[in-house]
């Protein structure tokens, strides 16, 4: 995994917790239709399940050129009819969701 280190660009940090019986399910879903539909509009750079603390959470990264950016992709993959029934599949399956919005500090770019 690569992360840019433009102090200009945007990480959203989005933590699913997912209902613990139907994780794999969810996993298997998300490998034969999610990935593919959420490459197509969003540019996600890492995705990780919890193994310690809370369980049965999975982490994705996405990265972002700004704001302006994140909302076209966002409208783009909601307006898109196959996004919409991939939607409508995974959303039984998590108990919760979180979205941060990170940006960079500036004494950390080199």
């Amino acid at each position: 995994m690569e992360i840019s280190n433009d102090k200009d660009k945007i990480f959203e940090l989005r933590i699913y917790t997912v209902v613990p019986e139907s994780y794999n399910e969810l996993l298997d879903l998300w490998e034969q239709e999610g990935k593919n539909l959420i490459a197509k509009y969003m540019n996600c750079i890492a995705i990780w399940n919890s193994e310690s603390g809370h369980l049965n959470k999975i982490f994705h990264l996405y990265e972002w050129s700004s704001y302006e950016e994140r909302e076209a992709s966002r409208f783009n993959f909601y307006s898109d009819s196959s996004s919409k029934e991939y939607v409508k599949k995974v959303k039984p399956f998590y108990q919760c969701q979180e979205s941060h919005i990170l940006k960079s500090l500036d004494f950390l770019i080199k």
